[in-house]
């Protein structure tokens, strides 16, 4: 016996009971009028949705597959592209600090020694106030600067050589008045004969960057200073300002009786201390 054919709806016996009509594609009406129907697979390759990364697109490793009729949205594709190009960008090597920087930090770090011991070994009191000492590498790691005491002692001959270059009390900026000036205050030292050696100053244009240029014996022949113990006594000044010095215990005394920017306790022995 044939089988029983299906009767076929009118269009008002098709309309669901919402009432509004339901419209299908012709791919739906074809599923649904053929009994053997396929549904075709996508047609893009199952690798790479775009061509590989050295043709200038992106690579399929980024998450996008295709195989299964996906695609990713075009933002987030965007975005796994820009972070791809920004990676290998954004390796910042380790870069050198500047030498400007690095005499500054240690300008602000510097110490002061202990006054009485230095007084004890001879020294004037008024040449101690010019001494300032180079900070030492327990205060500088305690105040955070790790990365400034490597590259002090990456720095060709290390905090000696970076030492040397620094110029605690700018004398390189001083004009020929402020030498005038600092002999003035040498004058209960030197006595009257102080007003020979300003009148020289001026007379020859001796700065403050000649000044560290000088000998003993130049100081006596610029500035006509006849006695030798003047001679000493104005050279010696000059050096106790020139630069800041590596702290050393028989010179400056203990670290701890030593002033410092940043309080240093604890000390177990020479060169080892705790900083807090």
């Amino acid at each position: 016996s044939k089988p029983k054919s299906t009767p076929k709806l009118s269009a008002q016996q098709r309309q669901p009971s919402h009432g509004f009509p339901v419209y299908q594609s012709k791919t739906a009406r074809h599923q649904t009028s053929t009994a053997n129907f396929k549904a075709p697979k996508a047609g893009l390759s199952n690798k790479r949705t775009v061509p590989r990364r050295n043709e200038g697109c992106s690579p399929s490793d980024l998450g996008s597959k295709s195989a299964a009729g996906y695609l990713p949205e075009v933002q987030n594709l965007q975005h796994q592209v820009l972070m791809e190009h920004l990676r290998p960008t954004s390796r910042v090597e380790r870069q050198q600090l500047d030498k400007t920087v690095m005499l500054q930090i240690v300008h602000v770090m510097v110490g002061t020694p202990d006054k009485q011991h230095m007084i004890s070994k001879g020294t004037h009191p008024q040449d101690v106030a010019f001494v300032r000492l180079f900070p030492v590498e327990d205060q500088m790691t305690g105040a955070g600067l790790h990365e400034v005491w490597r590259e002090i002692l990456a720095h060709p001959g290390g905090p000696g050589a970076v030492a040397r270059l620094t110029d605690p009390h700018q004398i390189m900026l001083w004009t020929l008045h402020d030498v005038a000036r600092h002999l003035e205050s040498l004058r209960p030292r030197l006595g009257p004969a102080v007003g020979r050696y300003k009148r020289n100053v001026i007379k020859h244009k001796i700065d403050g960057a000649k000044m560290l240029g000088l000998s003993e014996a130049n100081i006596g022949a610029q500035l006509e200073v006849t006695e030798m113990s003047h001679r000493r006594m104005i050279y010696e000044s000059i050096e106790l300002m020139r630069c800041v010095h590596i702290w050393n215990p028989v010179k400056h005394g203990e670290m701890c009786a030593c002033t410092w920017p940043r309080r240093l306790l604890g000390v177990k022995k020479w060169g080892e201390l705790d900083v807090r």
